[in-house]
């Protein structure tokens, strides 16, 4: 029975503790690894056994990596105990869950039947039920029900949410997640969270403010991220929700990009330990279901985007031919789209992006030349995203570094590191953690060891 407060008496509030810092990643391969063996199943079978639910089948080599060394994502995290609580009574189920009889999410919807489009509505309605409940420790009040007696949410407060995420998103890029999040996290707690709480004039009007809202969360998920916060996987499967009720598969879509992103990120990091591949059969997996279910619902410029997403995982594997392939069907994508038809909620993806996320898929070929010939277009980025120009800059340092042309790299890295004052991001500061990486074996060389110290200094400065 929950207590005094609305909370389950047996919930322990570890973040209430400042020393408690657990390993996250190692918890959550233990779950998969867990929910596995709960079910008697070969890895083969249990990677089958979750197509269902995640609407692609993971690779044998990607469930072992989830069970040892890789963060599995939110949604796959569920999906496995979710397939372990089908095998027996309670496994994969907390105590509560496991008592609490039809009524409980994780308990609905044990037939199977399709919608016209095909679409394995069982899959859908457990991951609903089970995503919202993963992300109870981003915004618990989120999960009750509409309340009565509060106001008509009409399409002015649904503008008023897109637009507090336009001005989020360009704070954002001119300052960084770290800066960010705070105020970000605020406003989805208070306002938004009333807003999804209360009540609609319309049914369109409902849909239209869970879109708003997952567009904004998975905005507060990548802020998170970039911020350095762990919890960035429950927003995104927040959004996730929110956009499968709001019935919109291509925002859905959308967010596994986002997803996706978050692990080229922990990939590229990586790439001396040799995991950066697990990543990236990962991504590549993440941008085909993401392709397969928008096939008749995306919009080119969506397309675009899994493509290059894909793109980018197959650089991380080293498959030239992949990249190849699927940069020249996110370009022809891009050719044909129209700004005036795109969704609203894609934001900011155009030639100089494609052009970024290509110099990038080169650079981790190792093939410099190639890279180089994306430079210029990449370096168009607008005027007020630092994070982007410096991002940009560090990659043009790492290619540089490539291509044994030291002086170049150091310049280029000095550009960044004056960017980098600007903004507080992982993402930046891991970049220059992995362009010093990089110049260490060059570290006789004087413009590296400037350049070392200069980067020491800045990183340093930022929290």
């Amino acid at each position: 029975m929950p207590g005094e407060t609305g909370r389950p008496r047996n919930l322990i509030l570890l973040r209430s503790h400042r020393g408690y810092a657990p390993d996250l990643v190692s918890l959550a391969c233990q779950r998969v690894a867990v929910a596995r063996q709960a079910t008697g199943m070969s890895h083969a079978q249990f990677a089958t056994s979750l197509q269902p639910l995640l609407g692609w089948v993971p690779s044998v080599e990607v469930v072992k990596s989830w069970e040892t060394t890789v963060a599995p994502p939110g949604d796959v995290v569920i999906a496995c105990e979710m397939v372990a609580s089908q095998v027996g009574p309670t496994h994969g189920l907390s105590a509560d869950a496991a008592s609490c009889g039809d009524d409980h999410p994780a308990s609905r919807g044990t037939g199977h039947f399709h919608d016209e489009d095909g679409d394995d509505v069982h899959r859908r309605s457990l991951l609903l039920g089970s995503a919202f409940a993963a992300a109870a420790v981003v915004a618990p009040e989120l999960l009750r029900g509409e309340q009565d007696g509060l106001n008509q949410i009409g399409m002015a407060e649904v503008r008023a949410v897109q637009q507090m995420a336009l001005t989020f998103r360009n704070m954002d890029r001119r300052l960084g997640g770290g800066r960010v999040q705070p105020v970000i996290e605020e406003y989805l707690t208070t306002t938004v969270h009333d807003l999804l709480r209360a009540g609609c004039a319309t049914e369109r009007t409902r849909s239209m403010l869970w879109l708003a809202a997952a567009d904004l969360i998975r905005l507060v998920g990548w802020i998170a991220f970039d911020a350095g916060d762990r919890r960035a996987d429950n927003y995104f499967t927040q959004a996730v929700s929110l956009s499968e009720m709001a019935g919109n598969k291509a925002f859905s879509a959308d967010v596994l990009v986002t997803m996706g992103n978050q692990l080229i990120h922990m990939g590229s990091s990586k790439k001396d330990s040799g995991t950066a591949r697990l990543y990236g059969r990962q991504v590549v997996e993440l941008a085909d279901a993401g392709l397969a279910a928008t096939k008749r619902c995306g919009s080119p410029s969506s397309f675009a985007i899994l493509q290059v997403l894909k793109a980018r995982g197959h650089g991380l594997l080293g498959e030239e031919a992949g990249v190849a392939q699927s940069l020249i069907a996110a370009e022809r994508a891009l050719e044909r789209a129209n700004p005036g038809d795109e969704p609203a909620w894609i934001h900011g993806f155009g030639g100089a992006q494609f052009a970024s996320d290509a110099m990038r898929c080169y650079r981790d070929l190792g093939r410099p030349r190639e890279a180089m010939t994306f430079f210029d277009q990449a370096a168009a980025a607008p005027d007020g995203q630092p994070r982007s120009q410096c991002l940009t800059q560090l990659t043009l340092a790492s290619i540089r570094t490539q291509q044994r042309e030291i002086e170049e790299a150091c310049r280029a890295g000095h550009e960044a590191l004056k960017l980098a004052g600007s903004v507080w991001s992982l993402r930046v500061n891991d970049g220059i953690r992995s362009l010093v990486r990089e110049l260490a074996p060059l570290d006789r060389e004087r413009p590296v060891r400037e350049l070392r110290s200069a980067a020491s200094e800045v990183l340093a400065l930022i929290p």
